[in-house]
């Protein structure tokens, strides 16, 4: 399946609207080993501005559990998840799924917050509650999961060095 394929049949907004779709869509490029790099970078992806530029496993967490209306006038924003819901069962499923295919639990969103940090967040607008399970999963995740080597922070890491020359 090419890269234009992979990203039609898995993005942020079909997760949106359809998740049991995306899930079905993901289950099945998983199963083509010529996928996994493609797989890994849609996981890992932070460029699309609906969803805050977070990665998949982030969009997934705007979505999992049941919406806290925290602020009165949350009817009136606009963001990414806001309509829909994924129940705990298959938000740790989905969980596992991207974990399979390359998901990175180190990528950090628009704000510089990895999913932990967005999740322990009392200022966050996609709060959810019903969600119990999912945050265990993704508090094991960080313990078990030694963080990457990398140099640089949220949507600007620093330059490549100049050339020798």
């Amino acid at each position: 399946m090419s890269m234009s394929e992979l990203n039609d049949n898995i993005n942020p907004y079909l997760m949106e609207t359809d998740y049991k779709l995306y899930h079905q869509n993901l289950l099945k490029a998983i199963r083509t080993q010529s996928n996994a790099s493609y797989l890994r970078h849609i996981m890992n992806d932070t460029t699309n501005h609906h969803s805050f530029n977070s990665p998949a496993i982030m969009q997934l967490a705007y979505m999992v559990g049941v919406l806290v209306k925290t602020d009165p006038n949350i009817d009136y924003y606009t963001f990414y998840g806001k309509n829909s819901t994924i129940s705990d069962e298959e938000g740790c499923l989905m969980l596992e799924t991207m974990i399979q295919a390359g998901a990175d639990i180190y990528v950090e969103n628009f704000y510089e917050e990895n999913i932990l940090e967005a999740l322990q967040s009392d200022r966050f607008l996609t709060s959810r509650k019903n969600n119990q399970n999912f945050k265990l999963k993704i508090e094991k995740l960080f313990q078990t999961t030694p963080p990457p080597v990398r140099k640089g922070k949220g949507r600007d890491p620093p330059p490549n060095p100049p050339l020798a020359g």
